[in-house]
């Protein structure tokens, strides 16, 4: 940005100055360029790398998480979504002209964190009704199933039970929850709309956009 142009000119100014035409008077020219707005300008001068590095180690530290409790397939599947919606983020402050700084950089590392909840509920809930459903065909296949069968089980694929009849059942159990939880997010958040702050109105369209695109994604 400007600001940043301004800095450098002034840095390259007293460079030049210093290096001057090799007289004794420029190499005694000791010292540096410095003002209060330079902290900003030097922040804004690293803010995409820091973006991009915290963006990478917030989704590295909820993939390591989600393995805890899920199968890679749905990590990554879940890891898509979350990807999607930082993507649709980034073009929605392109639409409404939010420059990257340090509010906004704040939201999008946010959006991991609150996207992915809308996201794993549902693949979760998903999951366990293709679960439930494989045991049940199982248990009236066979009369009952041993330990061993039970566990392998445990992560049955898609051909194991109808996808519509998980993404139904799934639907029924957790889906009025997560629009809830959504819905709930977004009333919370309205008043910042009225705000006479900045970054106050920021902060309302970052989250309207993060708790919009989760719910979109979750339930696509």
């Amino acid at each position: 940005g400007g600001r940043m142009d301004v800095m450098y000119d002034m840095r390259d100014v007293f460079a030049a100055a210093r290096a001057g035409d090799g007289s004794t008077a420029g190499a005694e020219l000791q010292g540096y360029v410095w003002t209060y707005f330079f902290l900003f300008s030097d922040r804004d001068s690293i803010l995409w790398p820091l973006v991009a590095n915290t963006l990478v180690i917030a989704g590295l530290a909820v993939a390591a998480v989600l393995g805890l409790f899920m199968p890679i397939g749905d990590i990554a599947r879940v890891g898509l979504c979350v990807l999607v919606i930082d993507a649709c983020l980034l073009g929605e402050m392109w639409a409404w002209e939010i420059p990257i700084d340090v509010t906004s950089f704040t939201c999008v590392a946010m959006a991991i964190g609150l996207s992915v909840d809308y996201i794993v509920h549902l693949s979760h809930a998903v999951r366990f009704e293709g679960r439930a459903a494989a045991a049940a065909a199982a248990g009236g296949a066979t009369g009952g199933a041993t330990a061993g069968e039970a566990g392998s089980q445990l992560f049955p694929s898609a051909g194991e039970a109808a996808s519509a009849q998980r993404v139904t059942g799934a639907l029924r159990k957790v889906g009025v929850s997560i629009f809830k939880g959504g819905f709930s997010t977004f009333v919370g958040i309205c008043l910042l709309a009225a705000s006479a702050s900045y970054v106050f109105r920021l902060f309302f369209k970052m989250l309207f956009g993060i708790v919009i695109l989760g719910l979109l994604v979750g339930y696509y």
